[in-house]
């Protein structure tokens, strides 16, 4: 693993952001635009330059979306591989749920339909994640979502699945643990962060891996609206089918859960239209004049047993 400190070419390492499994991040400020970047630099930077530098220069093309980080530029400074990231000032979800446990059903609902924003994007560029965890979800300072670490993800264009077991289990879709990983393996653990969203903790949350892969691919997750009273039926459904065991019975892509997402909010909508025009029309039936229909609500004559304009009595 490469540490770097001082400058490397121009940039100045100002401190060590974090690393992972792919590499390490840094925060620097380049040093002729006078503006601060995060460098990631990957672990296997002296093994497959190349590969990496191809792969990189690919997501820099296809993954430019607004809620997705950013890769700028690629370069090697002296025979390191150094990706340059726009630095995201904020904090990281795992970092919120760490000092607030759970989230408002509001707020939760708008990062997860800004998560699926971008991983309906990703997977549209034959891109997927592998790694949708807590710590990957950047929120910045508009409180919009950013997700990182694309880092870990692959191209499926010739070939159906990715191959390698890359993830976090208590995220993983039972295929992710075999080594199958799909676009609806994405949709799996963005549903999985939902549910810890609004619950505080992820639908399977066992030490073992192996008992964690066991019950997914069981299906025994218990029903989010079971732990959060306030989600509706309808709502309940929709993240549990994200989370399906069986590929057949999942969203196949993040547009559909959006899809689903939006009708229950234009059925929010027309429900609470309603209502409120309900009770407006109570309200102006017992508090009615001569002058306006407690129905209609329209002006009439002095003392009308019945309005004009609807017919309703009065």
């Amino acid at each position: 693993m490469i540490e770097l400190k001082g400058q490397i070419g121009k940039y100045k390492i100002l401190k060590k952001l974090g690393s992972g499994g792919f590499g390490t991040v840094y925060l620097a400020e380049d040093t002729i635009l006078k503006c601060q970047r995060a460098l990631k630099i990957p672990h296997r930077t002296a093994a497959q330059p190349d590969k990496l530098l191809q792969e990189s220069i690919l997501q820099t093309r296809l993954l430019d979306h607004p809620h997705i980080v950013k890769l700028l530029t690629v370069d090697i400074v002296d025979g390191i591989l150094i990706m340059v990231m726009e630095y995201i000032e904020g904090i990281d979800l795992e970092k919120i749920l760490d000092k607030s446990n759970v989230l408002g059903l509001k707020t939760a609902l708008k990062y997860f339909k800004q998560i699926l924003s971008a991983l309906a994007f990703a997977h549209q560029k034959s891109v997927i994640h592998r790694d949708i965890r807590p710590s990957n979800i950047l929120i910045n300072l508009d409180d919009d979502v950013k997700i990182a670490d694309f880092g870990t993800s692959t191209l499926l264009q010739e070939k159906q699945y990715a191959t390698t077991k890359i993830g976090s289990p208590p995220y993983m879709a039972p295929e992710q643990f075999e080594g199958k990983a799909v676009f609806a393996s994405d949709i799996y653990s963005a549903g999985c962060l939902f549910y810890e969203m609004v619950t505080g903790f992820p639908p399977i949350v066992l030490a073992n891996p192996m008992e964690i892969y066991k019950k997914a691919k069981a299906g025994q997750l218990a029903p989010l609206m079971q732990k959060t009273p306030s989600v509706s039926p309808e709502l309940n459904w929709v993240i549990m089918k994200t989370m399906a065991a069986d590929l057949k019975k999942r969203y196949a892509q993040a547009g559909d859960v959006l899809n689903e997402l939006a009708q229950l909010d234009n059925k929010n909508h027309d429900y609470a239209t309603e209502i409120k025009d309900i009770q407006q029309r109570i309200q102006a039936r017992e508090s009615r004049t001569d002058y306006v229909c407690w129905n209609c609500r329209k002006a009439m004559g002095r003392r009308m047993p019945k309005c004009p304009y609807c017919g309703e009595d009065q």
